[in-house]
């Protein structure tokens, strides 16, 4: 899981939302059950993005365009690091 866009680039304005990324087996409702809290705390709007491994795999190795622009992008990591991330678009 990691925080990519304006955030991770810290271009962020008062306004912004957070764009998360998770990578893994939870679903987008349980996703967005989880981070409902966290939205509360932080004043802004969670922007999830959600795949399951195999789903991020194909989307990385198609060339999928916004897979793509988040892999080369800044990122903030909240679970894993650079090298996971790596192994899961590899």
């Amino acid at each position: 899981a990691f925080i990519y866009g304006s955030q991770a680039r810290d271009e962020a304005k008062s306004a912004s939302d957070v764009d998360l990324m998770v990578i893994g087996e939870a679903g987008f409702g349980e996703t967005v059950a989880a981070i409902g809290q966290a939205q509360v705390v932080l004043g802004r709007e969670i922007n999830p993005t959600v795949y399951s491994p195999e789903e991020f795999r194909v989307k990385a190795h198609k060339g999928h365009h916004f897979v793509r622009s988040v892999l080369d992008g800044p990122k903030l990591f909240l679970i894993g690091d650079t090298d996971e991330l790596g192994r899961l678009a590899s």
